[in-house]
């Protein structure tokens, strides 16, 4: 058998972490969040955290227990100069085209700030699907059920998909989902399956997935 979908993480995955961007949306979030909240700087770290091991994301998190606008959060932390920090990736693109299979992208960032990443890097037009937080109700990965509803979108079961992140409990999640999952990066995380440093190895390992699913 071969994949029908390979499904992408945005963020630190389809550019790299070493390019600032996310850093640059972390602090505006931090920023909103003192503003918003009136929580002091030292503890804004650990309430995101427990937001997102609670929700998923800081924003769910705010949503449920804050009652926060979500429209104002995205408006705000998602205020960013994209192409301060990426440029078109020409190798990225010749990797995505070899790749016969369709493609979609699952994101816990809003859909605008994601098209505009795609277009800055020029590969949106590799990708038919675009999935965002607010597609998932503002809880997005790691909870199953937002998997669950990309996959019933794409009208596949988890196993006809791969699904690359950079996180390792979002991987996890896939993994939970019924679709097979590879954690893009050097973390050290138990209980993952499948792993590279970089996208570019991502064709040889789909070659060596699907050669150990044939057998």
């Amino acid at each position: 058998m071969s994949y029908q979908y390979l499904i992408f993480d945005l963020d630190n995955t389809l550019y790299p972490k070493e390019s600032g961007l996310l850093k640059q949306v972390d602090r505006r979030i931090d920023h909103f969040i003192g503003l918003k909240l009136k929580v002091p700087a030292t503890k804004i770290s650990k309430l995101r955290y427990d937001y997102w091991k609670k929700y998923g994301t800081t924003l769910g998190g705010m949503v449920a227990c804050d009652q926060i606008d979500p429209n104002d959060y995205i408006n705000d932390t998602y205020n960013v100069e994209i192409r301060d920090f990426l440029k078109p990736d020409p190798l990225l693109a010749k990797v995505l085209g070899g790749l016969k299979m369709k493609k979609a992208v699952f994101s816990n960032s809003p859909l605008n700030y994601v098209e505009e990443v795609l277009e800055v890097l020029q590969i949106r037009d590799f990708f038919e699907k675009v999935y965002d937080i607010r597609f998932c109700d503002y809880f997005g990965k790691p909870n199953l059920s937002s998997y669950f509803k990309v996959l019933s979108d794409l009208k596949v079961e988890g196993k006809e998909c791969l699904f690359i992140d950079d996180t390792p409990a979002n991987v996890l999640g896939g993994e939970a989902a019924g679709i097979d999952s590879v954690l893009l990066g050097d973390s050290l995380e138990e209980g993952i399956k499948w792993r590279i440093s970089d996208l570019m190895d991502l064709p040889a390992l789909i070659t060596k997935i699907e050669g150990q699913l044939i057998a």
